[in-house]
């Protein structure tokens, strides 16, 4: 037997080791082949469609290709989207809507939206926010350019390898095919008004096929709404139309812009006010600025051209020739013109136009609309320095110092093949200036392409400084869309025969109400025309408001109130108040109008508008809030109903600002809780807040706005708290409720299906109502989904009496802060401590209880880990004959339990009557084989330890260790009990929601 003595550890530990895995098998309940593919899965990167090493490059090149903003060019400072980027919204009925939650759940999608609404930016700015911080679950965007699909033999499979391709991961084909097959994909399709006419049926055909194909994929198409014509049904229902930039999304975009350009916040705000004020000022340039690019495009030349005076012109094609001109001369401006730039900024002006013409397809109407050349490029360059007597030599450095200089030409993939304009209104302007001498041409190139020319014969009428009257009225009567398209380019006309006007504008105010695909874009033009200084805006006006006054038709009326605000004209926010006393629908529009509203409506709230107050909340913009502030003060309906708006609002740090600086007079004796703002100000917005605060635990629950709020977590958490320590029932206690259990059970059933175990995890097993406690429930209400569990913590705190008003102020909290709060403070009955006094140390600076308790527990195991897996080290070789030491029964009792342990979770998981018995055992037994186990093992391994530092130190660091452990995890337990520390963890939680990336981008749902 000695000769197996040297071998004997080894098969002794080789049993350890089956064992062990026998017990994972039993704990995870799968077979060994199930486990190995899950952990393989693992390695190569989860659940995902890419391994670990090609979503990083994946993701890496992606954040590279979607970061710059594609008018960054604009300035010398490179712009980043994530700096910059203002979410998005759809308007349903005047009510607006964040656009991420009308995409997100959906799988099937046709954005639509006027030139510059953003529709691109959409697409980018969610691919780059999943590239920064990829959510879990989430889908891989792909994004591709429609533009492509005019090349021969373009396909949609095809432009998706390619896009993947341009993004660091080529051959992707079985990858791509296999991940569309089980729902992992977005595709972003960008540009359908981009493909040419003669593929664009063919487009969306394949796109519906490829759409009904892989069904649990997602489909996002983006197209200019006065081209879609609803190819895409029934495949893709019911589009979804991008709003305009109401005010506060202008203010936010200008705050952001400003801050990312003076890198301080000293002059920010007044700069943001000044040119609000600007747009104010002027209806036309206001209703321009309503476009992201337009809004862009103005901050850019604000920055360049600062100064006192106006600082906007009153057209798109002004703004454009003004940003082409800034940047073609920007070196000669800035001196650096003899050094890196050689050539007339004309001369390049006019290669620009020859090149966008060409490239919008006025030489070949085939064309991809989108790209051109390097060759193309330089025998265009070739043909303009012949006519401007100049050598053929300098063509490449003319088109070079374009691109490099200037960028507005930049180059579409790595090798600097192709080029294309930044953004495609630039290229068409650029056309229709080309085309400023040949309107026969342009008649001739609509007429052959309507869809590809409509914007450039906008452009022309807005760019061109002589009579339109033949154009538009050639358009007027060239199709079926030329009409509305002869509307949108009166609109923006200098000079047009007054009879032709006439008769156009006649036609449309015919039709003004009626029910059809165009009635919005008729709207707008007509408000466009209203809105003109004029006689005939003028007149547009007059019409306008006598139909709005006087009609019998709903429809009509309605039409007119919309088309009133989008004349943006001061006199037509009077109209609309009038008429708001009588028809809901002026509401509508007089929200739409934004800040210029907010007088108005405050007026009509404190006559008692509970629907006006609404109004003003909607708008959003610090002066709405001001507006809110004045009517908080009394003991109304409206006031109550304010202070719940107000608390709304309070998030915005503009408003914050705005509130703390203004000269606010306000009784000071009207009662407030200033306690509940007092952490975070001392002025004005202290005391304001203090009021709606004491306003909202004064109201009931018709008191507050309808629907779903989302009210400060400032506010919220402690008016909740407050609300439901005075309503709390004495008698009853969450933690003792049967069905609060019965329901985390089921939670946790449903997790381990989910995990596909055959069994649900024992954790809810070792916990009952008698010896659970709070702190094992509040463990397992955090532990899952606080969507889920939130619907748990409303059931127990009305249960314990809550009234609705004060379930309404946990709704309007994020799911997380919401369950942190509920479960931290609430769960053992009745709070007992001052709810005031806690929430005012909320700002103190608190230990971390899960670093406190991380550092105890690992503490802990350390200390346990050495001695056990010493000791049993030991025992296999004092077994062995090798390491001999104490009594042989020692050694025994450190080994045996171990496979006894195993042996009972192994028969206690098969059927028959022994496996029934062993069942009702296994989970005792294994504990208590598990103790003796760990005793033996650890007395084995300090005694070995004592041996080489003596044992009184080795009892001492092994005792010590472990009292120290058990001390910071009591404290943790005891410092995650306080109800500061819950405050402070749930006001956590609530910012980290709130800042959260927003993407259209939805969640990865398997193929059933």
């Amino acid at each position: 037997m000695d000769f197996l003595k040297p071998v004997m550890p080894y098969g002794i530990g080789i049993a350890l080791v089956l064992v062990a895995l026998w017990c994972l098998k039993q704990f995870l309940g799968e077979s060994f082949k199930e486990f190995g593919k899950r952990f393989a899965t693992w390695l190569a990167g989860g659940n995902r469609t890419l391994g670990r090493r090609r979503q990083k490059r994946y993701r890496k090149n992606l954040l590279q290709n979607t970061s710059k903003h594609p008018l960054g060019f604009l300035r010398d400072q490179t712009v980043e989207i994530d700096r910059i980027y203002v979410p998005l919204q759809v308007s349903y009925g005047g009510q607006r809507r964040d656009v991420y939650r009308e995409i997100q759940g959906r799988s099937r999608v046709v954005i639509l939206g006027s030139a510059g609404a953003g529709k691109s930016m959409l697409l980018k700015s969610s691919a780059y926010r999943w590239a920064k911080s990829r959510p879990e679950g989430s889908r891989l965007p792909v994004i591709v350019e429609l533009h492509r699909y005019n090349e021969d033999g373009a396909t949609l499979t095809g432009l998706t390898e390619e896009a993947l391709a341009r993004n660091g991961i080529r051959a992707a084909g079985a990858m791509l095919e296999k991940a569309m097959d089980s729902g992992k994909v977005s595709l972003l399709l960008d540009g359908l008004d981009e493909v040419s006419t003669s593929r664009r049926a063919r487009a969306m055909q394949e796109i519906r096929t490829i759409a009904e194909t892989y069904p649990s994929c997602q489909f996002i198409v983006t197209c200019r709404d006065a081209t879609y014509d609803g190819g895409l049904a029934p495949t893709f229902e019911n589009p979804v139309v991008i709003a305009a930039f109401d005010d506060a999304a202008m203010r936010r975009f200008l705050f952001l812009w400003f801050t990312d350009q003076e890198k301080t916040g000293s002059k920010i705000r007044k700069l943001v006010d000044r040119m609000m004020a600007d747009l104010r000022s002027n209806p036309s340039v206001l209703r321009l600025a309503r476009s992201p690019l337009l809004l862009t495009m103005m901050a850019s030349l604000h920055t360049t051209d600062p100064g006192l005076g106006p600082s906007f012109m009153q057209s798109r094609a002004e703004f454009y020739r003004e940003a082409i001109e800034h940047l073609l001369r920007r070196d000669f401006d800035l001196g650096r013109h003899e050094s890196v730039a050689s050539y007339r900024a004309g001369h390049k002006l006019l290669l620009l136009r020859r090149i966008a013409l060409h490239v919008q397809g006025a030489d070949d109407p085939h064309s991809d609309g989108r790209t051109i050349s390097e060759p193309m490029a330089l025998k265009l360059a070739k043909a303009l320095l012949a006519e401007l007597n100049m050598e053929a030599p300098h063509a490449r450095p003319m088109f070079e110092e374009i691109v490099e200089r200037s960028e507005l030409l930049i180059p579409v993939d790595g090798a600097r093949l192709q080029y294309e304009f930044p953004h495609l209104t630039l290229q068409e302007y650029l056309a229709a200036v080309e085309l400023g001498d040949d309107p026969e041409r342009l008649l001739a190139l609509y007429r052959d392409n309507p869809t590809r020319w409509r914007e450039t014969v906008k452009l022309w009428c807005a760019g061109v400084n002589r009579d339109c009257t033949r154009v538009i009225t050639q358009i007027f009567g060239s199709n079926s869309e030329g009409p509305l398209l002869a509307l949108e380019c009166l609109a923006e006309a200098k000079k047009v025969d007054d009879a032709v006007a006439v008769r156009i504008v006649d036609h449309f105010q015919r039709r003004l109400g009626t029910r059809d695909s165009d009635s919005a874009l008729i709207i707008a033009a007509l408000g466009a025309v209203a809105g003109d200084a004029g006689p005939r805006g003028r007149a547009g006006f007059n019409f306008l408001r006598d139909t709005a006054s006087s009609s019998n038709d709903d429809d009509r009326r309605t039409a007119a109130m919309q088309a009133l605000a989008a004349s943006r004209q001061p006199a037509a926010v009077k109209v609309l108040a009038t008429l708001a006393v009588q028809y809901p629908a002026a509401h509508n529009a007089l929200r739409s109008m934004g800040e210029q509203a907010v007088p108005e409506l405050v007026a009509l709230a404190a006559t008692g508008s509970l629907t006006a107050l609404d109004d003003i909340a909607a708008i959003r913009t610090p002066s709405a809030a001001l507006g809110l502030c004045e009517l908080i003060w009394t003991d109304s309906d409206v006031a109550r109903r304010a202070a719940w708006r107000l608390g709304e609002l309070i998030g915005s740090t503009d408003i914050d600002e705005e509130i703390r600086l203004a000269i606010l007079d306000f009784p000071r004796n009207a009662p407030r809780l200033d306690w509940v703002w007092e952490p975070f100000d001392q002025g004005n917005v202290r005391a304001v807040m203090g009021r709606v605060a004491y306003l909202i635990l004064d109201s009931s629950v018709n008191d507050a706005p309808t629907g779903r709020l989302s009210l400060d977590a400032r506010l919220a958490l402690p008016l909740a708290s407050v609300a439901t320590a005075d309503e709390f029932r004495p008698d009853y206690f969450p933690n003792a409720d049967p069905i609060i259990y019965t329901r985390i059970k089921m939670l946790i059933e449903e997790a381990a299906k989910h995990r596909r175990r055959v069994r649900p995890s024992t954790t809810f097993e070792r916990v009952g109502t008698e010896v659970g406690g709070p702190l094992r429930l509040r463990g397992n209400l955090l532990e899952f989904n606080p969507n889920d569990t939130l619907p748990i913590c409303i059931d127990f705190l009305t249960k314990a009496g809550a009234t609705a008003r004060t379930i309404k102020l946990w709704l309007s909290l994020p799911a997380r802060a919401a369950v942190v709060l509920a479960a931290g403070a609430f769960l053992d009955g009745k709070p007992k401590r001052k709810m005031e006094n806690e929430w005012r140390r909320i700002n103190q600076k608190l230990v971390d209880d899960e670093l406190v308790g991380t550092i105890g527990a690992l503490l802990f195991v350390i200390a346990l880990a050495i001695p056990v897996i010493l000791g049993l080290s030991r025992s296999v070789s004092s077994l062995a004959g090798i390491w001999a030491w104490g009594p042989r029964f020692l050694h025994v009792l450190s080994i045996v339990p171990v496979a006894l342990g195993a042996l009972f979770l192994y028969v206690g998981g098969k059927g028959g009557k022994l496996g029934k018995a062993v069942a009702r055992v296994d989970m005792p037994a294994t504990a208590i084989a598990a103790v003796v186990f760990i005793v033996a093992a650890s007395v084995i391994g300090v005694s070995t330890v004592g041996g080489w530092i003596g044992l009184a130190a080795a009892l001492i660091a092994f005792f010590g260790s472990l009292l120290v452990g058990v001390t910071l995890f009591s404290i943790s337990i005891t410092l995650s009990g306080r109800l500061t520390h819950v405050f402070s963890e749930a006001l956590r939680s609530a910012r980290v929601q709130a800042n959260a990336g927003a993407s259209i981008i939805g969640k990865h749902r398997s193929a059933k």
